[in-house]
């Protein structure tokens, strides 16, 4: 299928075939091939399947994370295509909404795919900040239009592990995400969900909540958006000048990067089992691959956790600057060079045994 036509440098550009194929081979090490991509794009249910699967490999081999706030020396990211190709899928240093949502646009669109930006509010749950309720608009994704319904798309947070149907006169949504979660999208007033700042227009919104597992109480409040809103490339641009610089981002309060586990990656790294013996997600005549999912790694500032299957599998408080170099490169394939991302300073600072620190 022809993607939109689109010109110039923009996040909504399509990638060019040489990128794209690039950045299948990256994200999936070769399980997903473009003829399979391709054959399932010819149904409904195939460009859906589509999008899961890229979901789902995108968020297992492109971290999240606040890196360029703390290590670089220039901490507002470009949003320039080539830039952002360059950073996340040639150097594989991850990177934020603002740069991995455009990448993931562009790719799609390559495949033919209707879709626009839009922004959300996130949550406390999200920002890292219990109690402290939504933020403004500080994070985007993708509204995408399949035979005329429209469903949210977001390759970023790592709870949303397919796309989502938008439809304000159907049931609550809820399905499963990374094992043991489960998610909800709901559509309800404003006013219900920030109390204490929306006004009593009647504005309505949509919101995802999520559960650690189906039998916790609380429904914990990820983000609200409306779909009715597209952003374009400078209102990214004002959006990104806001999560580098201002002193109460989110990034800026703590380094954080986070990707999900796939099962397969996941038995091999904590050797369950051999190479030789796993099978699952194989690619099979041809099939489509969409992968199962096992977990989550996260590193915030000193401390590293792996979760698997709903438990805490890993637990490491980091000591030193190289120490944690090194869980960079083992567990989110970051390799830092220090003439461009020089060692971290201040208060998230830890103590370097190598001036090096390679």
């Amino acid at each position: 299928m022809e993607p939109p036509i689109w010109t110039g440098n923009e996040p909504l550009a399509p990638l060019s075939p040489t990128q794209l194929e690039t950045y299948l081979q990256h994200v999936s090490d070769g399980e997903l091939k473009l003829h399979a991509i391709e054959h399932s794009l010819l149904t409904t249910d195939g460009r859906l399947t589509v999008l899961k699967a890229l979901i789902r490999f995108h968020t297992s081999k492109i971290p999240w994370g606040s890196l360029a706030n703390h290590y670089s020396v220039q901490p507002q990211p470009s949003l320039q295509l080539t830039d952002i190709v360059e950073k996340l899928v040639v150097r594989k240093l991850g990177g934020h909404c603002l740069e991995i949502v455009p990448l993931f646009a562009a790719v799609i669109r390559s495949l033919g795919y209707d879709l626009y930006f839009t922004a959300a509010r996130i949550g406390p749950s999200m920002a890292g900040n219990p109690g402290v309720g939504f933020h403004g608009w500080s994070h985007i994704i993708l509204i995408v239009t399949i035979e005329g319904k429209k469903f949210v798309v977001d390759p970023q947070y790592h709870h949303i592990t397919q796309p989502v149907l938008l439809d304000p006169q159907g049931p609550v949504v809820v399905f499963e995400s990374v094992p043991t979660s489960i998610v909800r999208l709901r559509f309800t007033s404003l006013a219900s969900v920030v109390p204490n700042r929306a006004s009593s227009s009647g504005l309505m919104t949509w919101i995802f909540e999520y559960k650690h597992r189906p039998e916790d109480e609380e429904w914990m409040q990820s983000y609200i958006f409306s779909p009715e809103s597209e952003w374009f490339c400078e209102d990214l641009q004002i959006m990104n000048v806001w999560l580098a610089k201002a002193e109460d981002s989110y990034l800026s309060s703590r380094l954080t990067i986070k990707r999900v586990l796939l099962l397969k990656e996941d038995a091999l790294i904590l050797n369950k089992v051999t190479a030789e013996d796993h099978v699952i997600d194989s690619t099979k005549d041809g099939d489509l691959v969409v992968p199962e999912l096992a977990g989550s790694v996260q590193l915030v500032d000193d401390r590293l956790t792996v979760w698997r299957f709903g438990k805490l599998e890993i637990e490491q408080k980091l000591e030193t600057e190289e120490e944690r170099l090194m869980i960079m490169r083992k567990w989110f394939g970051i390799e830092l060079k220090e003439d461009q991302y020089p060692i971290l300073q201040g208060k998230l600072a830890l103590p370097i045994l190598d001036s090096q620190a390679k």
